[in-house]
């Protein structure tokens, strides 16, 4: 009789009722198949954005060259200019005579150093 029950629900189990799970088990295939085709279109769409991705960054590359090489320039031409500019204000190596009959004055007038200071009050 233990035998009789065994046979009896494995023909239960192995027939599928009125075809649910037959049909649930096509709907699960057809999903997987449409979701590997999505992958599998998206990886080409990857791989095509890739390309003009790597095109854009080796423009930027040059772009970025030659403002670094302008800058470059523009540096090497603001020093050649600030060396051949006339300098502006008194020479330093020049002795300019300053009379000081009458100005205040601290220390000996025979000193052998005389510091003369200018002030403009404005």
């Amino acid at each position: 009789m233990a035998n009789r029950n065994r046979d009896a629900r494995d023909d239960r189990g192995s027939a599928p009722p009125d075809g649910g799970e037959s049909s649930m088990a096509g709907v699960i295939r057809v999903a997987t198949l449409i979701g590997v085709g999505v992958l599998v279109a998206m990886n080409a769409k990857m791989i095509t954005d890739t390309g003009s991705f790597k095109q854009s960054v080796s423009q930027l590359n040059e772009r970025i060259d030659g403002v670094n090489n302008r800058i470059v320039a523009l540096g090497t031409e603001m020093r050649n200019s600030r060396a051949a500019a006339p300098q502006r204000g008194p020479d330093p190596a020049k002795v300019y005579p300053i009379k000081l009959d009458g100005a205040p004055a601290e220390g000996p007038a025979s000193a052998p150093i005389v510091i003369a200071e200018f002030s403009d009050f404005q």
